[in-house]
C-alpha cells in the first residue's frame, strides 16, 4: 500500500516536472525566436551601412534623441549585437537540451520504480 502512495506521489512529481519543462521550453522557443530575429535585423542593418561611404553621417538612437556617431562605430555595434543574440540563442538551446534530458531522466526513474513494484 505504502509503495502504491509512493508509486502515485513520484507520478505527480513527474507530471509537474514535465509541465514546468515543457512550458520553458515553449517560453525559450519564443526568446529563440525573437533573438534570431534580432540578430539578423542586426546583421542586415550592419551589411547596409558598409555600403555607405565612410564620409556619411550616421546617427544613432538614445531613447527619444539621436546621437552622431562613425560609420564605424554603428556597423561594429550592429555586428556586436548580432553576436550577443546569437550567443543567448545558443544558450538557450543548451537550456532546451538540458530540459529535455532532465525529463527523459525522470520518466527513467518512474519506469525503474514501476518495475520494482510489478516484481514485487
Amino acid at each position: 500500500m505504502a509503495a502504491d502512495a509512493e508509486l502515485k506521489k513520484a507520478f505527480q512529481d513527474l507530471q509537474m516536472k514535465m509541465a514546468d519543462a515543457k512550458q520553458k521550453i515553449g517560453e525559450g522557443e519564443a526568446q529563440k525566436k525573437k533573438y534570431s530575429a534580432k540578430s539578423r535585423i542586426a546583421d542586415l542593418t550592419a551589411d547596409q551601412l558598409k555600403n555607405f561611404p565612410a564620409s556619411t553621417s550616421v546617427y544613432q538612437t538614445l531613447g527619444r534623441m539621436f546621437v552622431l556617431s562613425g560609420l564605424d562605430q554603428e556597423i561594429s555595434r550592429h555586428s556586436d549585437e548580432s553576436k550577443g543574440y546569437k550567443e543567448k540563442v545558443a544558450a538557450l538551446d543548451r537550456q532546451k537540451e538540458y530540459l529535455q534530458k532532465s525529463v527523459e531522466e525522470s520518466e527513467k526513474n518512474l519506469r525503474e520504480m514501476i518495475e520494482i513494484r510489478r516484481r514485487e
